[in-house]
């Protein structure tokens, strides 16, 4: 169906097949942009990865990488399923397995390892490590080093996590500004804000203190 589309290469069953005007593609996988009719500058490569695709400047390396992005531009998703539902979050970096799988509008976020930013719906937040800031949702400004760290917050706030499951348990609210460096760290908060504990189970059975 290509019409004014140019600079295309198509490797697989179905993949771009519906392109026509959309330039500098480069698609590799089964139906691998395939209803890309306008998107310019996208890189996909693994089954149904870009698959709706209308949009800009996106890298998808993983089987169903964006493969619901329309709008969303500047993203690059690493990892299956990574970013598979997006569909207007922009200039976001996933990499692992359902990194960021289920952001739909959440934008600027960068997620490194397996379900890091699964449920993500928010902005500029930062997770490194298996589960990282996986239940996320409103949450924002957020940065979370270590597997499970900052796992089970969902609206809390320049919130600083390192280290395996700090602040991990809690922050179920809109907990802001606390920092944990170290092993279980400052694990059980639940709604304290301004809080800091540096060094392996400080403050740990803290739930709600500032």
């Amino acid at each position: 169906d290509n019409t004014k589309g140019y600079e295309l290469t198509a490797v697989g069953f179905k993949a771009l097949e519906q392109n026509t005007v959309g330039a500098f593609n480069t698609a590799g996988g089964f139906e691998s942009q395939r209803y890309n009719f306008i998107g310019y500058w996208n890189t996909s490569w693994g089954s149904r990865t870009l698959r709706y695709n209308q949009s800009f400047f996106n890298t998808a390396v993983g089987a169903d990488a964006l493969e619901y992005n329309t709008v969303g531009y500047g993203n690059t998703a690493c990892g299956a399923t990574t970013l598979a539902y997006n569909i207007a979050g922009l200039e976001n970096t996933a990499v692992g397995d359902l990194a960021l799988a289920y952001n739909t509008i959440g934008s600027y976020n960068t997620a490194c390892g397996a379900n890091a930013l699964e449920y993500n719906q928010s902005f500029y937040n930062t997770a490194v490590g298996e589960n990282a800031l996986q239940l996320n949702t409103l949450g924002a400004y957020n940065v979370a080093v270590g597997n499970k760290a900052l796992g089970y917050i969902t609206a809390g706030y320049y919130n600083t996590a390192v280290g395996f499951d700090s602040l991990g348990f809690g922050l179920l609210g809109g907990s802001v500004n606390n920092t944990a460096v170290g092993y279980l760290a400052l694990s059980s908060n639940q709604t304290g804000s301004y809080n800091t504990a540096v060094g392996s189970y400080s403050n740990y059975l803290l739930p709600a203190g500032f």
